[in-house]
Order: C-alpha cells, then sequence, then structure tokens
C-alpha cells in the first residue's frame, strides 16, 4: 500500500510498504516486508504527467493553429478571387438589360465563368489532390508539372511508375513534399528550369527535387523557414533523411526513406 506521512521537519513524504503476514508457531503473527520512501519517484512521475498534459496542450493548439491557417487561406482565396469574379458576373448581367450589345456582354460573362471555374479547380486542387486517387501517383506528379509550368518556368519529370504501387498515405506525403518545394522555387528560386526524379532502388524510395534559381541560406531556413519545416515533417513520418544543397548556381533537395513502411496517417480532411 501506499500513504503519506509528515516527518517531524514537516515535511510529506509518500511510502510504499510491501510485504506479508507471517504466522509463527507460538500463534504470534507479525508483518514482515520493505517501507520504501517512494516521494522523488511520485514527484517525477507528477511531473512527467504535467509535461505530457502540456505536450498535449502544444500539439493541440498547433494543430488548431494549423486549421485556423487554412481556413483563413481558403476564405481569402474565395473572397479575393471567385468572389470578385462572381461580382463581376453580375455587373455583365445587369448591363445586359441596359444594352443593345449582347453578344459582347455574354462573352465577357462566359470569360468571367470560366476564370471563375478554373480557380475554383485550383482550389480545390491544392486542398485535395484528386488526381492521386483518380489515376496514381505518376500522372499526379506530371499533372502538376504541366500544370505548374510557364514558358518562363519549365518543370521536367523523371518518375518511374513503380511509385504507384507505394502506399497511398505515403504518395500522398511525398505529393506534398513536391507540391511545396516546387512552390519555393515559383515564389522565392526565380528559377526558370526545375526538375523531379522519383525512383526506388534497393528498398529505397528516392526523391530529388532541382533547380537553377539563386539558391538560399539552408541553415536560416531549416531554423525559421515554415515551408522547410512542413518538408521536414513529413520526412520525419516517413522516417527518412533530407539533404539540401543550395548556391547561387541552384538547389538539389534528395530525400530518401524506406520502401518497406506502414501506412502513416495523413488527414486531408
Amino acid at each position: 500500500m501506499e500513504f503519506r506521512i509528515i516527518t517531524r521537519e514537516g515535511k510529506i513524504k509518500t511510502i510504499s510498504a510491501k510485504g506479508q503476514e507471517v504466522s509463527n508457531d507460538v500463534g504470534n503473527n507479525y508483518f514482515a516486508g520493505i517501507v520504501m520512501d517512494i516521494s522523488e519517484r511520485k514527484r517525477l512521475t507528477h511531473e512527467a504527467e504535467i509535461m505530457q498534459r502540456e505536450q498535449q496542450k502544444l500539439i493541440l493548439a498547433a494543430t488548431l493553429d494549423a486549421q485556423e491557417k487554412e481556413r483563413y487561406k481558403i476564405s481569402s482565396a474565395l473572397h479575393d478571387s471567385i468572389c470578385q469574379i462572381l461580382y463581376g458576373i453580375r455587373l455583365n448581367l445587369q448591363n445586359v438589360q441596359h444594352t443593345s450589345d449582347l453578344k459582347n456582354e455574354f462573352k465577357n460573362i462566359n470569360q468571367l465563368l470560366d476564370q471563375a471555374i478554373r480557380e475554383t479547380r485550383e482550389l480545390s486542387y491544392e486542398l485535395t489532390p484528386s488526381v492521386l486517387r483518380d489515376f496514381g501517383f505518376t500522372a499526379g506528379i506530371k499533372e502538376m508539372a504541366q500544370r505548374l509550368s510557364t514558358p518562363a518556368f519549365r518543370i521536367k519529370t523523371s518518375i518511374k511508375t513503380s511509385a504507384d504501387l507505394l502506399d497511398q498515405n505515403v504518395q500522398l506525403h511525398v505529393f506534398r513534399i513536391i507540391q511545396e518545394l516546387i512552390n519555393n522555387c515559383i515564389k522565392h528560386a526565380h528559377a526558370t528550369d526545375a526538375e523531379i526524379t522519383v525512383y526506388i532502388k534497393d528498398g529505397y524510395v528516392n526523391l530529388q527535387i532541382s533547380d537553377n534559381g539563386r539558391g538560399f541560406d539552408v541553415e536560416k531556413s531549416l531554423s525559421h523557414g515554415s515551408g522547410i519545416r512542413g518538408i521536414r515533417n513529413h520526412v520525419f513520418l516517413l522516417n527518412g533523411d533530407m539533404d539540401i544543397k543550395s548556391s547561387d548556381h541552384g538547389t538539389k533537395v534528395a530525400i530518401r526513406f524506406k520502401k518497406a513502411l506502414a501506412p502513416v496517417e495523413l488527414k486531408t480532411d
């Protein structure tokens, strides 16, 4: 049993007593066992429980913060883009009743509708890439490369179709990694060329993304860059390793992890 006592010095101690009743030949019974002071162990256990609760609070707070940021991103995208297009369509429809040039008005409306549909698809794609589920990993990455390529920024892909056999959750992790790295190329690197390479060799999945941009400070980005931290989280969940080499001539990110993995859950809702 465990109980607390107050010492002569006024300190509270937690005591553990273990033993059993012993009988002798003359009929006297007594208790034999050990008594231990477990105050320090109890204190450490209590502190560990507090730390665990604090960590759970931090994780929950970070999760809720991420959710709020995503909601804000979606809200801003809807308000600044799609809602403005819809307002434009409404104004054009109002002008129809006051103009005789119906052909030109309907042309403007169709163009705005096409833009709204296109931007809605872009937003939906960013939130949940259904192309992975519908057409597979290889097709999904190639579609991303084609969609993000422009005359000023070309993306090449070299992907072995064996990547389509990876667990779907693993595919989604890799897709998010590639998505973030390519977005970094577009937003920060000012690159004109990028290449995505994915292959499986000796039981390891190898992922490489390279560009010819202006590079960045790797140490600073690892400690302060939210994008790189997000990528590191994905790599961590895959039990993988990441190597980044960056200079004025470009950046190369190499990621490697074992193919034989237990499914890693990544929530998309």
